[in-house]
């Protein structure tokens, strides 16, 4: 075992203030599944929360707030050849020059394109990188089974995993995000892969249907690519059995943009440090969309 990465003093990001002020930006490499204009059986829409997330943090890079290194794909809410397209083709509308690499597109891969940019992206990095996965962790884990070196280069590892409920020692057996591939999770886990986790006030976070509309009247091609299906996504959730995890009453539970909202702007966010581990609790759910409603407004500007 190569042993855990320490967690900073502080918290993971600045905030926006600090962050535009400070002598460098945080700098992040984020790996994503991507599926928000995937389909299921060629009717039912896929998860869109990834993508409001990715709105979020391109934005944050666009305003100087954070810096994305590099955005990488892989498969997991849909299919990693699919995953790719819909992150490049959202980060091309968005205007940023900002690459995007594909990842693996099965468990076990140690060959794809994104294991070689975060390897060269960490070797030549004079400050430490945050590492991002809002899918499965495949791609880190080949990266750090070749280079365990590396993990000097990291400055952290902010993986979303399901559930405030679920046994920290075994959580990468609960998570939706480390199904597809739970030897890589658990293997990034061995190494300290996860100091976070996120409280129950997750599901009430709703995105409700006014709130899609807002969305939807952002006058921007990216905003409008991504919020294309939020109506029909809501709509179907009133059918799915296990609507706790995604929603409250056909409400989108927007969870990759729950925690990803916190590496921008975690004073929404009550922290409790329980065992080492950083418990994150919203707030406020109004202030928490206002926040993130002013913040994906700006794409219209």
């Amino acid at each position: 075992m190569v042993g855990h990465i320490p967690l900073e003093d502080g918290i993971l990001g600045s905030s926006p203030s600090s962050a535009a002020n400070s002598a460098y930006m945080d700098k992040y490499i984020i790996s994503s599944d991507n599926s928000v204009t995937a389909r299921v059986l060629k009717f039912f829409t896929n998860e869109p929360d990834d993508s409001i997330a990715l709105a979020v943090l391109l934005q944050a890079h666009r305003e100087k707030e954070i810096e994305i290194l590099g955005i990488t794909s892989t498969f997991g809410n849909t299919d990693g050849n699919t995953s790719y397209g819909i992150s490049k083709k959202q980060v091309q509308l968005s205007g940023l020059n900002i690459p995007v690499i594909k990842g693996a597109i099965k468990k076990r891969q140690t060959d794809s394109q994104a294991v070689s940019f975060i390897i060269e992206s960490l070797e030549k990095a004079k400050e430490r990188i945050t590492l991002v996965a809002l899918g499965p962790v495949t791609d880190y884990a080949a990266v750090f089974k070749a280079k365990p070196s590396l993990l000097a280069k990291v400055k952290e590892f902010f993986f979303v995993r399901s559930g405030p409920y679920i046994n920290q020692n075994k959580w990468y057996l609960c998570s939706f995000n480390a199904f597809p591939d739970i030897g890589a999770a658990e293997y990034m886990h061995s190494l300290g892969g996860n100091k976070y986790k996120m409280g129950k006030e997750i599901f009430n976070v709703g995105i409700n249907n006014d709130v899609v509309k807002e969305l939807q009247s952002i006058g921007n091609p990216m905003m409008k690519f991504i919020t294309k299906d939020l109506l029909k996504w809501n709509f179907q959730n009133k059918f799915i059995l296990n609507k706790g995890y995604f929603s409250r009453k056909g409400d989108m539970c927007p969870w990759d943009l729950v925690w990803s909202m916190y590496l921008v702007e975690p004073s929404l966010y009550r922290v409790e440090i329980v065992d080492n581990i950083k418990i994150l609790h919203v707030i406020d759910r109004e202030m928490f969309l206002s926040r993130v409603l002013g913040k994906l407004r700006r794409w219209g500007n």
